[in-house]
């Protein structure tokens, strides 16, 4: 009898050490996973910043390659990739996460059939782990890209001067200074216009006139 409530008495004691020695390995499962999740999602922050400010500097400076009058010029060049620069620096700066740069560059080129102007920028950043160290891993590297395509201008103005639009007070017989003002602000400007002389093409068609 006394045997037996003896053995009885060890049966909890020896669940409690199997379930201690279950959650022992279960913790070396678990936290590595854990600490794994938090470094992918630092990794997956700091690519998405990285991209953005990619992004942002093909398209940030694009109106001023579009302005440009030739972007194979090397000083001209030189200052168009300041700009991508600055751009990127103001989108990415300072970096997240303790990140340091690994790469960077960009380039500014021109097509000589299609005149079709490319802005390319590609970076990449060394980002350091914060619970992988105990794997053996110190840190990962993402990178990011940006292409942005430019196209010349070739555009046809229509101005309407007949006597449908003459009489509602806006024509150009009624007051022609109006028309002129516009299309000199729109086209011949080069503080208000979009276009660049020598290489963006504009026509112009009047009809209805006498």
């Amino acid at each position: 009898m006394e045997k037996s409530m003896k053995a009885g008495r060890r049966v909890p004691g020896g669940r409690r050490a199997f379930v201690t020695v279950y959650m022992a390995f279960a913790m070396l499962t678990l936290l590595p996973m854990v600490g794994m999740a938090i470094d992918f999602s630092v990794l997956y922050n700091v690519k998405a910043r990285l991209q953005q400010a990619c992004d942002a500097a093909a398209i940030g400076a694009g109106t001023e390659v579009q302005r440009s009058t030739n972007v194979n010029d090397p000083t001209q060049n030189a200052n168009l990739r300041n700009a991508v620069l600055r751009f990127f620096n103001a989108n990415f700066s300072p970096a997240p996460w303790s990140a340091t740069q690994a790469s960077y560059s960009s380039s500014i080129t021109q097509d000589a059939v299609t005149k079709i102007r490319t802005i390319n920028v590609t970076a990449s950043y060394y980002v350091p782990m914060l619970f992988m160290r105990v794997l053996g891993i110190k840190g990962s590297t993402v990178a990011g890209q940006a292409i942005a395509d430019l196209r010349f201008v070739n555009l046809m103005i229509v101005v309407d001067r007949s006597g449908s639009v003459d009489r509602t007070g806006s024509g150009s017989q009624t007051n022609p200074q109006i028309i002129e003002g516009d299309l000199n602000q729109f086209v011949g400007n080069s503080a208000t216009s979009i276009f660049v002389n020598g290489r963006d093409v504009v026509g112009l068609v009047s009809f209805g006139g006498n």
